[in-house]
């Protein structure tokens, strides 16, 4: 399975999934092939997880080639816009621009405020790993007696870090993973609020303890984020001090948590439904061509539609190619030369 996929979004816009790195440059063609006709790029990164250095260096080329017309990286991961900034400011890329929020509306590199509470975010315009981000973000200002914030989540059924908003959370929230056990696993396993006054004399959760007051950590307040009664998620709250969390700080964290599974749940669904169209749409374009291939070989060979797929399976099989892209060179092929045999 390709690290990278690419879906076109507009004549001129295209979306990037998964992760870009050395092994996968090739399949940034088609951007290329854009950036040498006239007219702005535009460039989804809202589900690019990972870019590395030849990533970065690759996509910033395309705004050099675009020159007098801009690339407009839309919705990067944090990390990611991150890369771009500071490419931008040593290539002098006055024309690389970015867009975190509204597609018809573009920005600066310049950081944007981010909202102020969980009920003015839109849950399309981030990713549920962006989601988690901002819940951490805000959280740390919504809870009395919070220092760090963790978001725990299910990943292929097992139980993952969403996000993190400092070292402190980080720490705590790996300890957890690592061990198997915690007061953020048993929230979103169970579905209940876990809380430690004071770790120097808490006798739960072993290896956890011992390692989260090594790392600095003095208590710590775990709520689950329910949708349905059940957890999507669970929040853990990290403090160097004892007795951090009062009973406000309890009320706060509930009402909290309830808001922030809302938008997380949404966002969720939003990005799978959105996965599930781009899925549909390619695998739709990906028939089309492989029945006017078959019609290609059908009329040129007289042969039958079921021996025309098998043409195009032997090739795929051959050149260890995809049978979509060997129908769309064969159709190429006779666009390019209609007088002219195909050679599959």
């Amino acid at each position: 399975m390709d690290l990278l996929r690419i879906y076109r979004t507009e004549p001129r816009g295209f979306r990037l999934v998964g992760e870009l790195d050395l092994s996968c440059l090739d399949l940034l063609e088609p951007l290329e092939q854009q950036a040498d006709s006239p007219g702005d790029l535009r460039v989804d990164l809202a589900r690019l997880m990972f870019v590395d250095g030849a990533g970065i260096d690759r996509l910033t080329s395309l705004a050099v080639k675009l020159r007098p017309d801009k690339l407009v990286v839309l919705r990067p991961q944090k990390s990611v816009e991150r890369q771009f900034k500071r490419m931008c400011v040593a290539e002098k890329l006055d024309n690389l621009v970015v867009s975190r929020l509204d597609p018809g509306v573009t920005d600066s590199f310049e950081a944007r405020e981010l909202p102020r509470d969980l009920d003015s975010v839109i849950a399309s315009d981030y990713t549920p790993e962006g989601v988690c981000g901002l819940i951490c973000e805000l959280a740390i200002d919504a809870i009395k007696g919070s220092e760090g914030a963790a978001v725990a989540i299910r990943s292929s059924g097992r139980p993952a870090c969403g996000a993190t908003s400092n070292q402190i959370a980080g720490a705590g929230i790996n300890l957890e993973l690592q061990s198997g056990i915690g007061p953020a696993l048993e929230s979103l396993r169970l579905g209940v609020r876990r809380q430690s006054p004071s770790l120097v004399t808490e006798k739960r959760w072993g290896e956890f303890t011992t390692g989260a007051l090594y790392a600095g950590i003095a208590s710590v307040l775990a709520v689950p984020l329910p949708v349905h009664n059940s957890p999507f998620g669970a929040l853990a709250l990290y403090s160097t001090h004892e007795n951090a969390f009062s009973d406000v700080s309890f009320d706060q964290a509930a009402a909290f948590a309830a808001r922030a599974a809302v938008v997380l749940a949404n966002a969720t669904l939003y990005w799978q439904a959105t996965d599930l169209s781009d899925q549909l749409k390619e695998a739709l374009e990906s028939r089309a061509a492989i029945d006017q291939a078959k019609g290609i070989l059908m009329a040129r060979d007289h042969i039958s539609g079921d021996e025309a797929f098998a043409v195009l399976l032997r090739a795929s099989q051959a050149g260890n190619i995809k049978v979509r892209d060997i129908a769309l060179k064969i159709i190429e092929e006779v666009r390019a030369a209609p007088s002219k045999d195909v050679v599959a």
